[in-house]
């Protein structure tokens, strides 16, 4: 295919979209799909590509961890916006985790198993302020296997506002 300009700097990837259950975070588990949702959306942190085990900052700008382990305060990065224009707020953080638990889809499994219940995790998961996201689980886990885990689609952050114009039946 030509575009009319020298195309050595352009990559074209193809794909199937076959076996793509969902585009929804809170669903997606199969490998199309997650790389779908690791291209649209973000999360808190990022596997460093550079340095294996290492996590960047992404929407999260920091975090402290708890002296027991239990808690992680995650402070987010101000100025984020959705496409909606919509700013990205440690709300939609908290709702976004919340909600992947709650829903209890094949994923949550990956959030569900810091002690989180659809029972418990809105006082577990929970915005202190608009910037300032308290992460709080039922043991001590290492540091680095929690922030591993957030990683994956199944915690990318949705509009809460743009994603609550479109519920049904509770979701």
């Amino acid at each position: 295919v030509s575009c009319g300009k020298n195309t050595s700097d352009i990559l074209i990837v193809g794909t199937s979209i076959d076996g793509v259950i969902s585009l929804d975070p809170a669903e997606v588990f199969e490998v199309p799909g997650m790389e779908y949702l690791d291209n649209t959306y973000d999360t808190l942190v990022v596997p460093d590509l550079k340095e294996s085990g290492k996590i960047e900052t992404r929407i999260a700008e920091s975090w402290t961890v708890s002296s027991d382990k239990k808690t992680i305060i995650f402070k987010i990065r101000p100025g984020i916006k959705f496409a909606s224009n919509n700013p990205l707020t440690a709300h939609d953080v908290a709702f976004s985790l919340q909600r992947a638990v709650i829903l209890q889809k094949n994923p949550s499994e990956i959030i569900s198993q810091f002690g989180f219940t659809p029972e418990n995790v809105k006082e577990k998961i929970r915005a202190l302020d608009d910037y300032t996201l308290s992460f709080s689980m039922d043991d001590s886990y290492a540091e680095t296997f929690v922030l591993q885990c957030l990683t994956s689609s199944v915690c990318s952050i949705v509009d809460e506002k743009e994603t609550m114009k479109h519920q049904i039946d509770g979701d």
